[in-house]
């Protein structure tokens, strides 16, 4: 009876640190959106930004990309490649969710004189 006690504890032990790494892996995956979602546009200096939401680290990186697309069609808007990556200890172990891709470059919009 108590090897049979001893297995579910194992059992339902593992299933319990399943369903933490899971959650702690959702709740990185919707930082990421989260962030992504907080901007449609990159300023032509780019975004780098770092931070710290809820024991989760966080960075934003972008660099122009350079794909040929503005040598073929000139009046394209550049784009930005941008990698957020969501980092978290996991006891002794560090877990991270990365993620990339491209957003466009505001334009820059023309200023005028006053009167």
């Amino acid at each position: 009876m108590a090897m049979s006690f001893a297995m579910i504890y194992r059992i339902s032990g593992g299933s319990v640190k399943t369903i933490v790494q899971v959650d702690e892996k959702q709740r990185a995956v919707s930082l990421v959106e989260t962030l992504l979602d907080s901007r449609d546009f990159v300023s032509e200096e780019g975004w780098n930004e770092s931070g710290e939401t809820g024991g989760m680290q966080w960075q934003v990186q972008s660099v122009r990309y350079l794909g040929g697309i503005e040598r073929e069609y000139p009046l394209a808007v550049p784009l930005h490649e941008l990698q957020i990556t969501v980092s978290w200890k996991n006891g002794n172990q560090l877990r991270e969710v990365s993620l990339k891709t491209l957003r466009p470059q505001r334009k820059a919009v023309p200023v005028t004189g006053g009167r």
